[in-house]
């Protein structure tokens, strides 16, 4: 593979301190002295964090290069030469820190932003270049899966917001018309216009469905089996895969169930002695049972996925069916006031 030449740039990452810039900059350029360089000043270049919409591009990108027949680093060095705007500055990152001895997964997980810190857990370490296009795959089908619950999300909002947008702003121009306007009205819009701007870009940035996925244990095992099933495909063991999904876990209730079931695995006892028996809805938990007997627990996982994902969706279709409920409720207590407005003055006596 080629080398990047990187030596007249300096990387700093979205989000930092002005003072850990320049301290960090005063060591790279120290140490880029001592070794010797005179290329002339050192640019400073930012590297912004990856969000869920970008680390889905990103690893496309790379799948799509590796399935070409390229390594990892050919893959990231191609992109980085590309000129892509959005790429190209990460792949140079990125290829920086692996000619430095920098694992991939730890200069990858200094890019994600927060609620994607989990990457750098499930990514493969030591592996072979195959394996690692596999579980690329296995991570990008859970963010794919995650964006299009969040599209589905916002998709679901647009009318019940515009009925309440619609409603308020009848009942700020009845008033207007009858110059009765008042301030607490006023404010009650931007207070419900700025709880509508948050929620709509909580959804399609995809930080909504981490939410959710907090508070919903269906959302949280489906999602669960899911990555479980397709790292067991790409050859990874049982165990070592609870524990990587349990190192990446926030939840703490769920990361403590992983590792319990985890040692309960290592420790040799059966399948349905080791995991949760909530996790295994109806005969998911049968074939969990069987699963001990003749050692095959795919048959298992598909089916507790799948029940997971049912219970999960039916959720999903109560919350699209109870926002818009609410929204028109509350479009109808505006539009009564306006009504109340318009007919008031017709039922005062002469």
């Amino acid at each position: 593979m080629m080398k990047t030449n990187t030596n007249n740039v300096f990387f700093f990452i979205e989000g930092e301190s002005p003072q850990t810039i320049e301290l960090n900059y005063s060591q790279h350029l120290l140490s880029e002295l001592k070794q010797g360089y005179k290329g002339g000043k050192i640019q400073k270049q930012k590297i912004n964090k990856l969000n869920s919409t970008k680390l889905i591009t990103l690893f496309q990108e790379l799948i799509n290069f590796m399935n070409l027949g390229m390594t990892l680093n050919e893959a990231i060095y191609n992109i980085a030469i590309s000129g892509n705007r959005k790429f190209s500055p990460t792949c140079l990152y990125l290829a920086t820190h692996s000619s430095n001895g920098v694992p991939l997964e730890k200069a990858l997980l200094q890019l994600c932003d927060k609620k994607h810190q989990f990457i750098g857990d499930l990514l493969p370490k030591n592996t072979t270049q195959e394996n690692f296009r596999k579980s690329l795959t296995v991570i990008l089908d859970n963010l794919i899966s995650k964006k299009e619950t969040s599209t589905q999300l916002t998709k679901s909002l647009y009318y019940p917001f515009f009925i309440i947008q619609a409603s308020i702003l009848s009942l700020i121009g009845n008033m207007l018309l009858e110059d009765t306007l008042e301030l607490n009205i006023m404010m009650v819009y931007f207070l419900v216009s700025a709880v509508q701007i948050i929620t709509i870009h909580q959804t399609t940035t995809g930080k909504a469905i981490y939410f959710l996925e907090y508070f919903s244990s269906s959302l949280r095992l489906y999602n669960f089996f899911e990555l479980l099933s397709s790292s067991l495909d790409t050859g990874e063991s049982l165990q070592d895969t609870i524990k990587k999904i349990a190192d990446s876990t926030s939840h703490q209730h769920h990361k403590k169930q992983l590792y319990v079931t985890y040692y309960k695995l290592k420790l040799g006892l059966g399948y349905a002695e080791s995991f949760p028996r909530y996790w295994f809805l109806g005969e998911s938990y049968l074939a969990l049972v069987n699963s001990s007997k003749n050692g095959n627990i795919e048959r298992a996982l598909l089916l507790a996925s799948a029940l997971q994902k049912q219970r999960w969706f039916y959720i999903l279709s109560l919350l699209n069916r109870i926002v818009p409920a609410l929204s028109l409720l509350t479009a109808g207590f505006f539009v009564a006031k306006v009504l109340i407005n318009i007919y008031a003055p017709l039922m005062e006596p002469y």
